[in-house]
């Protein structure tokens, strides 16, 4: 819910332009394997060019440097153990103190060249084959409103109903107006990770702009609200429950859409080409 905000950011702050010009790195910093004793997780830019990570996994940070969020089609290939090694970092960047924290590409440069630096990291960006899900359309064709070609595009999401007593929020809305079927299978990857774990292509063959919303749980509310409602009724895994399923693949088929997996195609990768388990010293 945006409450408010300003067509016009602030002014930057004086000579910012020539600070971010010329850091590219951090001056000072301490790279150190989480302790066992650990449970907090914090990832913080602060004012004055400082960053603070706790207990991040080394995935997570090489996602965070190399914009892996924004970019949902690309996929990271490296060793396994990256998702469970987690670390602490304490840095800050030369140059002038300023009130503000660094901007946040020049903030992912920074935080690269530390990985590169502390853990000997080489990488390179290639095309590879890799598993994704393929929009199609369902048995019983498409189901959803054409949209205005000219008019804004965008999806906007809603709290569904509240039920008492129930785990959550059961479902959530996606509304989306003016949409295009690529537009939706470059969203889902983001949308629905739980259940959409690698990217999706478009292969519906519609053209044009829809409208339509998607009405789902996330996994995790699901299968939270799975558990409550057996505990509930004293009923065995696997007994219907109270609260019919809402996946994303249910959203889907009910506009007539369908998600099916097992297929590879090209899509651009992140590789690993070298990399430590353990950071040079500080």
């Amino acid at each position: 819910m945006i409450d408010s905000v300003n067509r016009t950011p602030t002014e930057n702050v004086p000579g910012v332009e020539k600070i971010v010009g010329t850091v590219t790195e951090f001056e000072v910093a301490s790279v150190r394997p989480t302790g066992p004793e650990e449970r907090n997780r914090r990832f913080r830019n602060l004012p004055g060019g400082r960053l603070e990570v706790v207990n991040m996994p080394l995935k997570s940070l090489i996602a965070f440097a190399w914009n892996m969020e924004d970019e949902e089609n690309l996929i990271l290939d490296g060793p396994k153990w990256i998702d469970s090694s987690n670390f602490d970092i304490v840095a800050k960047a030369g140059g002038p103190p300023s009130p503000e924290p660094i901007p946040m590409e020049a903030f992912r440069v920074m935080l690269q060249a530390l990985l590169k630096e502390r853990f000997k990291l080489a990488v390179h960006t290639e095309d590879k084959p890799v598993a994704v899900w393929t929009l199609v359309v369902g048995r019983r064709g498409a189901k959803m409103e054409k949209g205005d070609p000219t008019g804004r595009s965008g999806c906007l999401w809603q709290a569904g109903e509240q039920k008492a007593g129930t785990f959550g929020a059961p479902t959530a809305n996606l509304e989306c107006r003016n949409v295009s079927m690529e537009q939706l299978a470059d969203s889902l990857h983001a949308t629905a990770r739980s259940y959409v774990d690698h990217p999706a292509v478009d292969k519906t063959g519609l053209k044009g702009v829809y409208n339509f919303t998607l009405t789902f749980m996330q996994q995790w509310v699901f299968e939270g609200m799975r558990r409550q409602n057996q505990a509930a009724a004293g009923t065995s895994a696997g007994a219907s429950d109270p609260i019919p399923a809402i996946t994303i693949f249910d959203a889907l088929d009910k506009i007539g859409l369908r998600l099916d997996s097992g297929q590879k195609r090209p899509q651009p990768v992140l590789v690993i080409d070298h990399i430590e388990t353990l950071p040079s010293g500080n």
